[in-house]
Formats: C-alpha cells, structure tokens, sequence
C-alpha cells in the first residue's frame, strides 16, 4: 500500500477545528499514506480552512488531493480503496465523495472526506461561497463548480466512521446547526437520540444543542468557535464535565478500530462502543441527565406542536 501511496501526485489534508479526535485522525492516515504527504489546516471559519486545501493542492503539483475532517476516522486501506474509485473517473470530474458511519444520524451518510482532482481546484477556488453565506459551504462550492462542467460522484463505499467520540462542545453546537438545517428529524432521529442519551451523554448534548437551534432566530453558522458560550451552559444543566483530549496510543487506536468493526458488522450497535467508557461516570452523571431527559421530552412535543403549525397554515 505504501509503495501506491508514495508516489509524488498525492496528498492528504487534515482539515482540524481542535476535534478531540484529531490525533487519532491523523495517527489513522499515517498508516495508510507517507508523513510528508500529509498536511494540516487549522483555520476558522470552515470557508478559511477550505481556502487554504484548495490553495494547498493548486501549489502542490499533485494529480489528486484527498480532504479529511479530524472527526473522521478512516478504516484501513481507505485511501487506497478511494483513489482506486478516482483511476476511473472521466477527467472533467472534479471530485469524489464516498460514505461514513455517522453516530448522531444513525446511517451511513457522505461526511467529512472528499478526493479532489488538483488539476480542477483553480475552478473550485473561484467558487467558494463568502463567510456564513452556505450552511454547508464545501457542498455549496461542488455544487457550483458542477454547474461549470465539473462534476463529484458520490459512491457507496464506506470509508470510515463520524462524529464518534467528540467533545461534547462540538455535539452541541453540531445538534444546534442540524436543529435548522433538520426539521424533519424531529418525528424519526429524535426519539433515537432521546432513547440513546441515558446510556450515552453525547445524545444528551446534541438533543438539546438540536432544541435550541431549532428554536433559535439567528441563523446557524458552523464555525467552530460558535456556541462555545451555550455549550458550556448545556452540560452545567446536564452535570457533565468536558472530555478530556483523546490521544493516539495504540490502545486508542485499536478500540477505534473497534468500533469500525463493530459498525461493519451492525450499525446501530453504536451506543455500546465508547473509548473513554462513559459507564464510569458515574451515577449522578446519569441521574442529572435523566432529569434533563425529561425536559427535553417535554420541549420535543411542543417543537412537534409548532412544525405542525407551521405545515397548517403554509
């Protein structure tokens, strides 16, 4: 693998907003590409960090670049297994997406990794929506430089595993932007994240950053810098503590993989794997967010009360 991998016309960029699983993320990579191939950005808001990989690979005289959020852990041989997707693609197509694992959704979805055709990013440059103008800007820029003659295909495969083993700041503030860009979640991936939370806080904490921006007038902005302020109010209520920073030992690794493994073979087991082993948290921990459940309940029928509304009168 690494005798493919070496060759000079492939990089690999690592986009990190302080993820926990950073590390880990790029520990993962290392396994499957040269060090000197990789490079990190570490910008906000996300249209910087996606102006400096565009920049990155138009400088670096590379065929493909691939694109890897640090919440996003690849299985192994996933970067081999994209690139040989890419080999076939017709040379007007400018990228290629595959499929992860994604805890909060559920599902596998397309998140978080892209492989990029460098010879067609001077087009995806120019097509960059302006700070806070898209939701969700890097679709926004594929979708516009497809307009022009360059298309992205989606594929089936799945390359890895997302929004696993987050901070919980991060699940807040990922629940409040889904809380707008999802409405419809609130009959079907809801109940699942309030039958989940007592077993796993991350459901707790992206259920009410969910709530509150559901209910939020301002628009959700996915900088990573945004809601730190709610975030931390969030898990006062629900008497929890930040994680600590996840590393990347080999025990982490191995449980990481784990997980992987454990998604391949049943997705929805997920509550079941957790690398900091959130059963020992404690008793008062998951009485606080029982309590919080509760609430949250409450606040869910009435959310339900007014989509409703609003499909009533238009």
């Amino acid at each position: 693998m690494i005798a493919l991998l070496s060759q000079s016309g492939f990089l690999v960029v690592v986009r990190t907003a302080g993820e926990r699983t950073f590390e880990a993320c790029h520990a993962l990579l290392l396994r499957q590409a040269l060090r000197e191939q990789i490079q990190v950005v570490d910008q906000r808001p996300f249209e910087a960090a996606l102006r400096s990989c565009y920049e990155l690979g138009i400088n670096s005289g590379a065929e493909w670049m691939m694109t890897v959020d640090a919440d996003v852990l690849l299985r192994p041989g996933a970067v081999k297994d994209l690139l040989g997707v890419a080999k076939d693609l017709p040379e007007q197509y400018l990228a290629v997406e595959g499929l992860v694992h994604d805890k909060l959704r559920g599902r596998h979805r397309e998140a978080g990794h892209h492989l990029y055709r460098v010879r067609h990013l001077k087009k995806a440059l120019s097509a960059l929506p302006g700070d806070g103008e898209e939701i969700r800007p890097e679709f926004a820029t594929l979708r516009r430089v497809s307009r022009l003659g360059h298309p992205f295909l989606k594929c089936e495969t799945v390359f890895g595993i997302h929004d696993y083993e987050q901070f919980y700041r991060d699940l807040y503030r990922k629940g409040f932007v889904h809380g707008q860009k999802h409405p419809d979640w609130l009959a079907g991936v809801l109940p699942r994240w309030k039958s989940e939370a007592e077993a796993d806080p991350d459901f707790a904490v992206a259920l009410r950053g969910y709530c509150d921006g559901f209910q939020s007038p301002t628009k959700a902005r996915i900088d990573a810098r945004a809601y730190v302020d709610r975030a931390e109010e969030a898990l006062h209520e629900l008497g929890l503590r930040e994680k600590k920073p996840l590393g990347s030992d080999p025990a982490t690794l191995s449980l990481v993989e784990a997980i992987q493994a454990k998604v391949d073979s049943a997705a929805g087991s997920d509550a079941e794997w957790s690398l900091d082993r959130r059963a020992a948290e404690g008793s008062r921990t998951q009485g606080m967010v029982r309590r919080g459940l509760y609430w949250f309940g409450s606040l869910l029928n009435r959310l339900g009360d007014r989509v409703q509304r609003r499909a009533e009168h238009g």
